[in-house]
């Protein structure tokens, strides 16, 4: 039988930010500048954040692929629907993450008109989250 989780425990990131020394690790291994500050917080008392701060949750940068400084095409993406990182499933980072990499590597200028035309943004209203579909 699976393991049970309780209200306290972490989702499964948790361990890469939940005590100093795995922020530390975790702030070297993903490039996390000195001047960005690192927060460990339960999903609870993430929902609003602090006047000034971006919430950038850890699966869009270990399974998303967001890096800082945060690339214009994410920003712009964000932008045009009006999401907060917190808004959107981790399939949007690696779409838009993965566009800015066939950018990269091929020496194009896809942008989030190019995603758009491809992928749907879908609303799921029980998780109330966005995903992009085909």
């Amino acid at each position: 039988m699976g393991k049970k989780k309780n209200e306290e425990s972490g989702g499964k990131l948790s361990r890469y930010v939940n005590i100093p020394e795995a922020m530390a690790m975790f702030r070297h291994l993903y490039e996390v500048p000195n001047n960005v500050g690192l927060r460990y917080t339960h999903w609870f008392d993430a929902l609003n954040p602090a006047t000034g701060d971006l919430l950038i949750p850890v699966v869009a940068i270990v399974e998303g692929g967001v890096r800082f400084l945060m690339d214009p095409l994410m920003a712009d993406f964000l932008s045009y629907f009006s999401l907060a990182p917190t808004q959107v499933n981790p399939n949007v980072f690696r779409i838009v993450m993965g566009t800015v990499e066939l950018n990269r590597r091929l020496g194009l200028e896809l942008s989030t008109y190019d995603i758009v035309r491809t992928y749907i943004l879908h609303h799921n209203t029980k998780t109330d989250a966005y995903s992009l579909r085909p």
